[in-house]
C-alpha cells in the first residue's frame, strides 16, 4: 500500500475512532454502527448468562454434560479431548513465541508447527462439532451474536436511538439477519491492532496526542469508563509510542510507511504486534550479532535503534587484516564493539 493510501485509511479509521460509530447502508438507509465500550460488553455478557441459565433450565445440555454423554456412548474420547486441549494450549504457546520473533527464516520455520497443529486440531475441532449439536454455550453464542447487531445498530450518529425495536428485530427474516452481520463484520474488520497501531503511528495522530498532557479527558473529551475499546486502544499505544519520542529521544527515519513506523515504534518501546521486544540493547556503543537476517531485516533493525552487526561483512573486513583462517576472542570483542 502506497504511503498516501495508508495515510488515508488512517485518517478514515481515525474518524470513525473519534466519533465512536462507523456507517454502513443497509436497505437504502444509514446505519450507525457503535463502538462498544467495557460497560457495553458488561451488558451483553449478562445477557449471555441469562440465556444460558435459561437453556440449561429447559434440559439443554452443557457442553461438559453432551461431551461426558459422547464418550459414555463411545462417539468420542477422553483420549481425543484431552489431544485437543492440548493442541490448543500449544498453538497458543507457539503463536505467541513467533510474535516476538524478528528473524523472516525463524518466523517461517516455527509457521510450519503452528500449521500442523491447526491442521490436526482442525480436524478435532470439526469432528467434535459434528457430534455436539446444541449446547447451552452454542445456543447462547448465538443468541449473543444476534443481540450485538442489534444492540449495536441505530439510527442516529449520537447512537441513542436503536434501528429495531424488539419486536422487528424479533421479526427479521434469517437472511436480513446475516445481511447485518456481514456488513457489520465486514466495516469492524478494520479496526483491529495493527489497523489501530498505523494510526498512533500516524503523525496527524502524535501532534494532537503531544497537546493533551497524556490525559484521555482531555483528548476525547469524555471519562475513560465512557470510551469505546478502541479508543482506548488507540489512547494507550499512542502513549507508548509518544514515550519512545520523548524519553528516549527518537524519531522515525523519514519516507517509512505507516505499517513500517509501528514496526519502529514497537521495536523501540518493546510491545505491540509487530515487536521483536526492548531494542535499545544496553549501550549504545556495542552492537548485537544476528545470524541469519537479510539485509533488509537488518536495515529494519539499525532504523529501531539497534545497533546490529552483519557477522559475515564484519568477520571478512577482520580476517582481511592478516592471514587469519579463523576468528578469535580478541575478534569477537571487535564485532561486537567492546574493543577497538
Amino acid at each position: 500500500m502506497k504511503i498516501e493510501k495508508e495515510i488515508e485509511e488512517a485518517q478514515r479509521l481515525y474518524k470513525d475512532i473519534l466519533n465512536g460509530y462507523s456507517v454502513i447502508e443497509y436497505d437504502e438507509r444509514e446505519i450507525f454502527l457503535k463502538h462498544l465500550s467495557d460497560l457495553d460488553h458488561g451488558w451483553i455478557k449478562d445477557y449471555k448468562d441469562k440465556i444460558y441459565r435459561d437453556a440449561k433450565a429447559q434440559g439443554v445440555f452443557t457442553e461438559r454434560e453432551k461431551i461426558e454423554s459422547l464418550i459414555e456412548q463411545e462417539l468420542w474420547s477422553k483420549k481425543k479431548e484431552q489431544k485437543l486441549a492440548e493442541n490448543i494450549h500449544e498453538l497458543s504457546r507457539l503463536k505467541e513465541t513467533q510474535g516476538k520473533l524478528v528473524l523472516k527464516a525463524q518466523k517461517k520455520a516455527l509457521q510450519n508447527k503452528i500449521d500442523k497443529f491447526e491442521l490436526e486440531s482442525d480436524s478435532l475441532e470439526q469432528e467434535k462439532l459434528n457430534l455436539m449439536g446444541i449446547t447451552c454455550e452454542s445456543f447462547a453464542q448465538k443468541k449473543v451474536n444476534e443481540r450485538y447487531i442489534y444492540y449495536t445498530v441505530h439510527k442516529d450518529p449520537e447512537c441513542e436511538q436503536l434501528y429495531f425495536n424488539e419486536k422487528e428485530f424479533d421479526d427479521l427474516e434469517e437472511g436480513s439477519l446475516s445481511i447485518l452481520v456481514i456488513l457489520n463484520n465486514n466495516k469492524l474488520i478494520h479496526f483491529g491492532t495493527e489497523d489501530i497501531e498505523r494510526i498512533a503511528a500516524a503523525p496527524f495522530f502524535l501532534n494532537a496526542l503531544m497537546l493533551c498532557k497524556n490525559n484521555p479527558f482531555i483528548f476525547f473529551g469524555k471519562p475513560v469508563i465512557s470510551l469505546t475499546n478502541y479508543q482506548k486502544e488507540l489512547f494507550s499505544t499512542g502513549l507508548r509510542y509518544k514515550n519512545v519520542i520523548e524519553t528516549k529521544n527518537k524519531t522515525p527515519p523519514p519516507l517509512m510507511s505507516l505499517t513500517e513506523m509501528k514496526k519502529w515504534y514497537n521495536g523501540l518501546s518493546g510491545g505491540g504486534s509487530g515487536s521483536g521486544g526492548d531494542s535499545d540493547g544496553g549501550d549504545e556503543g556495542g552492537g548485537s550479532t544476528i545470524i541469519g537476517a537479510d539485509k533488509d531485516e537488518l536495515k529494519d533493525m539499525v532504523q529501531g535503534g539497534k545497533n546490529v552487526v552483519d557477522l559475515h561483512k564484519s568477520a571478512d573486513k577482520i580476517m582481511g587484516e592478516g592471514d587469519k583462517k579463523h576468528l578469535d576472542m580478541m575478534d569477537m570483542l571487535k564485532l561486537h564493539g567492546e574493543i577497538d
